[in-house]
């Protein structure tokens, strides 16, 4: 891998955002992709009657900008996500704009990875999600093929 990184390219405390404005037509491809057709995520009067605003975007969907989050920017490419946990602290609708930032909490040189803080904030600041990623750097152990 040309690009390769080691550990001391990710010091403890470095951040990295991304941003994503989660459109209607990605909640509905994401519908089609999981199947997961749920009227909480699809019929605004279903989500009003459950004290939302409007339908709420699937959690399963925010995570897909994690995905991005680890895969483009921290680490990068050639990260191998190993574990998640996640808390949704607020809801997230269609049109928000999700901006996310890891920091990078701890390394390990024995399992060439590091954990990674998310805050998931919304457009006017709301946190949404908190989570803490566990990725790998295959490229400095030797990728299994």
């Amino acid at each position: 891998m040309p690009d390769a990184k080691t550990l001391e390219d990710f010091p403890v405390g470095l951040k990295r955002t991304v941003e994503a404005v989660i459109a209607p037509e990605t909640v509905e491809a994401f519908v089609r992709l999981s199947g997961d057709d749920n009227p909480l995520h699809l019929d605004p009067k279903v989500a009003q009657a459950a004290g939302f605003r409007a339908p709420v975007v699937h959690g399963c969907l925010t995570l897909a900008f994690v995905s991005k989050l680890i895969g483009t920017a921290l680490p990068g490419p050639g990260a191998l996500w190993r574990s998640l946990q996640v808390d949704w602290v607020k809801p997230v609708f269609a049109g928000d704009r999700l901006i996310l930032t890891g920091e990078v909490e701890q390394r390990s040189e024995s399992a060439q990875s590091i954990l990674i803080r998310i805050d998931g904030r919304n457009q006017i600041g709301t946190v949404v999600l908190r989570a803490r990623a566990t990725v790998g750097l295959p490229s400095l152990a030797g990728a299994e093929k």
